[in-house]
């Protein structure tokens, strides 16, 4: 993938040149934006030093610090840094400070979980993403992000969808039901029985048909948690199901019992990837 090289236009320091043939990612300040000396300089570092352990310190830094004003510098770095691991901890650091995200944060979580060409910045970005909080911008960035070839962000995008509730996503999660990737059918099940839409029981009832057991579980779970004649219907059909459990289950929703309690955690919470031989003092910010 072509990366391109940060310009602090914002800082009267030297820059990197950029290499032959890439163009030049520029960092521009928020107005009104005013940083400390403190934070100037570690955005000073994050994009210029020429040094890559060095520029993830400092990324790190910023996270670690909750230095909310420097968003933009992270987001910069994200889209724009060459060393993957630097990347990697600008989506960390983003994600930490999610509370304080302003818009553009969601949309560069979102293009890098799809476009970046490391697997684990694409996770990082998307764990990011799910940390944001919910509303129109960021779960559009979501949906985006399902289109990403790595299979472990389609999964998160699934479950922030659930754990959401927005049935304006439907149509992706119609599509996930579909996804080659048997846990990704299952987190899609599992999120349109708990958004609960009607209009998701003929989808739903197509999983009953899912050669992954697990699938059918999941399928009849959320049919059961959707309820009501046509639900009812898809699950008198599961209750011929070649799985024995599967069988009770079917036969337990149609005796009215409900859904099982089916806790869907947050996926594994991403490490904090700490610099290497760097101690946190313990007056650090939490």
């Amino acid at each position: 993938m072509l990366r391109t090289t940060c310009i602090a236009w914002a800082f009267s320091v030297a820059s990197l040149a950029p290499a032959e043939g890439q163009e030049r990612c520029q960092y521009q300040p928020r107005e009104g934006g005013i940083l400390t000396a403190q934070v100037r300089g570690l955005t000073t570092s994050a994009l210029n030093d020429d040094d890559a352990e060095n520029r993830r310190v400092a990324v790190w830094a910023i996270g670690h610090g909750r230095y909310s004003e420097a968003n933009a510098v992270l987001v910069t770095v994200l889209e724009c840094d060459p060393e993957a691991s630097v990347r990697e901890m600008a989506a960390w650091s983003i994600g930490r400070m999610a509370s304080t995200a302003q818009g553009g944060e969601a949309k560069a979580l979102s293009r890098s979980a799809v476009n970046d060409d490391n697997l684990i910045v694409q996770e990082t970005a998307v764990w990011a993403l799910t940390r944001l909080s919910p509303s129109g911008n960021s779960t559009v960035m979501l949906e985006n992000a399902y289109a990403s070839n790595n299979p472990n962000v389609r999964e998160r995008v699934v479950w922030a969808i659930g754990r959401y509730g927005d049935s304006s996503s439907l149509r992706t999660l119609n599509a996930a039901i579909q996804d080659s990737i048997a846990a990704i059918r299952v987190r899609a099940a599992w999120a349109l029985g708990r958004i609960g839409h009607v209009s998701s029981v003929d989808a739903l009832s197509g999983l009953l048909k899912d050669p992954d057991p697990a699938v059918r579980r999941a399928g009849i779970w959320a049919l059961a948690s959707i309820g009501g004649p046509s639900a009812l219907d898809a699950l008198a059909l599961a209750s011929g199901d070649s799985d024995p459990e599967l069988r009770r289950r079917a036969l337990s929703a149609l005796g009215g019992a409900g859904p099982e309690a089916w806790p869907m955690p947050w996926p594994d919470p991403k490490p904090r990837p700490q610099p290497d031989d760097f101690t946190v003092v313990s007056n650090s910010p939490n």
